[in-house]
């Protein structure tokens, strides 16, 4: 009996704690799901550093790691600031290929850039995808989405992601910067277990 109770105890308590993900509609994923690595990035829009490791950094993980199925990776939006919300809302209306492209167009001219442009970017996009999106700027209206309430619920969970960008290899969290010399020695550790 008493081994019972011990098991029972440590069986619920490993799911006490548990960072629960946003859904999948607000996530943008590169490469193949079975990829023997995944990399989880969790950023922001407003983020600077995260915008400098997407335009720096990215591409080349992108090119040796991804595009040649090793990885996988998936863009986790930190639901921090006004910014990443709106583009949270605009993400969750668009398909993959469109996220990437959306993300792609959009980061990198969110460094720096005013809140009023980066909604006028997001508006741009959103148009280019012949995609209505409601008044990104109207707080009342943005509250009242599913966004916000999935936001709202994410931040306010017991354990959250600390700092962004920072990244979860195989669904170990890590405060590592997603550089390429990161992914290098990531992934030269993972390959030795294959």
């Amino acid at each position: 009996m008493k081994y019972k109770m011990i098991f029972t105890f440590l069986f619920f308590s490993s799911f006490m704690g548990a960072l629960e993900r946003l859904p999948e509609q607000y996530c943008i994923s590169y490469g193949k799901k079975d990829a023997s690595l995944e990399i989880i990035e969790y950023f922001s829009f407003s983020c600077p550093q995260c915008i400098r490791c997407f335009t720096r950094e990215f591409e080349g993980i992108k090119d040796k790691y991804i595009d040649s199925g090793l990885i996988r990776w998936v863009f986790h939006p930190m639901p921090m600031d006004l910014s990443t919300i709106q583009a949270m809302h605009c993400l969750s209306l668009l398909d993959g290929d469109k996220k990437k492209i959306f993300l792609e167009a959009i980061l990198p001219e969110m460094d720096g850039q005013r809140p009023d442009l980066a909604v006028a970017l997001m508006k741009r996009a959103m148009d280019f995808f012949s995609q209505e999106v409601i008044d990104l700027e109207n707080l009342e209206l943005l509250g009242e989405t599913s966004t916000f309430q999935d936001a709202f619920s994410y931040v306010n969970q017991d354990n959250t992601v600390e700092a962004v960008p920072s990244l979860e290899v195989n669904g170990k969290q890590l405060s590592e910067i997603p550089t390429e010399y990161t992914v290098e020695r990531l992934w030269n550790q993972i390959k030795e277990t294959l």
